[in-house]
């Protein structure tokens, strides 16, 4: 259980996807209220069972799309990926779960006073924690489960394309001359970075900084450029193995020497340095193939 809670998990800031899956639970919570009127709701007019149920359903709604959506917006530091794991999800939909229960529980209080029960607050936030601690672990669980195994599969079909002998070099290639420098520039004037693309390992966002990573003397080093990575993606268009696998990075995939995936995906292990680079899961197969076909190229 403990290497369970302290899996990396993701969590993607999305407020259009989370607004509709909380949307989701509203209408469910809706639709079971109203067709199988429990708690007492089968006792009132079919018009105001539909209607209580849309109220119950439309706090859940509101509840947790604030919590889901707005949370992270408030205090972006605790939710970020990099630090997310399994056990900080499960409190999160924990701490949600109960801020649901006493959402309806004060419109219960609101609609029906001392009619729907003896039962206090307090034992109400209790029931809903018994009952939803194990559903939650649950599907966390299979869903890290079902992610770890599909990344970790992707990552060992990349390093089997890794430890493919390459093709043998043209003659073109040997013939080719050395690259020039690349010339990385910030926004200050005297901010510029000469470097051979080759050496560059990632660059990756860091506030109104990038942080450029690189070999010097066979050693990893990085300088900071006050810049954008967008910015930087434009300055190294012509050079197609760095690559932006990320919202935040931009990787050499010349430099990769592994890769590794877990639930929130791959992550490339680099020549020089003990620090992975995340890819977006959404570009997972992308990164799969530039690798494949650069570890088949001549070098």
């Amino acid at each position: 259980m403990r290497r369970f809670l302290l899996q990396p998990y993701p969590f993607v800031y999305h407020v259009g996807r989370k607004l509709r899956v909380c949307a989701g639970i509203g209408l469910f919570i809706t639709l079971f209220l109203g067709v199988f009127q429990p708690f007492g709701l089968s006792t009132l007019p079919q018009q105001t069972v539909w209607l209580h149920a849309l109220l119950f359903g439309l706090v859940t709604f509101v509840i947790s799309g604030l919590l889901q959506a707005g949370l992270p917006r408030i205090f972006p530091q605790p939710f970020s990926e990099a630090h997310w794991k399994s056990w900080k999800e499960l409190l999160y939909l924990f701490i949600i779960l109960l801020f649901v229960a006493a959402g309806n529980y004060a419109l219960l209080e609101a609609l029906y006073g001392n009619r729907h029960g003896q039962r206090s607050f307090w034992s109400v936030l209790l029931i809903t924690a018994e009952v939803g601690v194990f559903p939650l672990i649950f599907v966390v669980f299979l869903k890290q489960l079902m992610l770890y195994r599909r990344y970790a599969a992707a990552a060992q079909e990349v390093n089997v394309e890794l430890k493919a002998p390459p093709a043998p070099q043209t003659p073109e290639a040997i013939a080719a001359p050395q690259p020039a420098l690349l010339t990385l520039r910030g926004e200050g004037q005297k901010e510029q970075l000469d470097l051979p693309a080759n050496a560059i390992l990632f660059i990756a966002s860091s506030d109104n900084y990038v942080r450029v990573a690189f070999l010097k003397n066979s050693a990893a080093a990085s300088q900071l450029l006050r810049a954008s990575l967008k910015s930087m993606e434009q300055q190294v268009a012509a050079h197609p193995q760095l690559f932006r696998c990320h919202r935040m990075y931009l990787v050499n995939l010349d430099q990769v020497v592994q890769v590794s995936g877990n639930a929130q995906g791959l992550r490339l292990h680099l020549q020089g340095t003990t620090e992975a680079v995340p890819v977006s899961r959404s570009l997972t197969q992308t990164v799969k193939d530039r690798l494949a076909h650069l570890s088949h190229s001549p070098q």
